[in-house]
């Protein structure tokens, strides 16, 4: 069975919701994965994205690995607001993957802090693409040592 590519199309602009601002200084990695915006509201911290075709599987949709950078970098927003160090490594992360993400829809994380050790960060969050929920992720940082 032949493989059909994907047809190539005219990015759009990123275009993000209001509050976003663009990422600055990001790592390499996080470079290509993006480009991320973030939003640092207190009540409503978050860190989002436009799927564009380089963040497409052979299927035709955001590809998980991208989708489970999104939710490991939920830590971003949080570091922001609760003053933590610029680097949280992570212990563990926990996905589960219940709808698509398809070309085009904007992937946004807002992440709840369940428990703060001296340490330690349990964090959760639901990315939704459009709004509509697609990926559940729980994440656990260490907590870094301020700069």
């Amino acid at each position: 069975m032949d493989e059909q590519p994907i047809p190539v199309q005219a990015e759009e602009a990123d275009d993000p919701p209001s509050g976003f601002v663009p990422l600055a200084d990001c790592a390499e990695s996080e470079r290509l994965a993006g480009p991320y915006y973030v939003r640092l509201d207190r009540d409503a911290p978050a860190i989002g994205f436009r799927v564009k075709r380089r963040h497409l599987n052979r299927a035709g949709m955001c590809h998980g690995g991208v989708l489970a950078t999104l939710a490991d970098m939920n830590i971003t927003p949080i570091s922001r607001y609760q003053e933590l160090a610029e680097v949280n490594p992570t212990i563990s992360m926990t996905l589960d993957y219940f709808a698509p993400v398809v070309l085009g829809q904007w992937v946004e994380a807002q992440p709840t802090i369940l428990r703060r050790t001296r340490n330690i960060l349990f964090s959760q969050c639901v990315l939704t693409a459009d709004g509509a929920p697609s990926v559940r992720a729980s994440v656990v940082y260490r907590i870094g040592r301020p700069r």
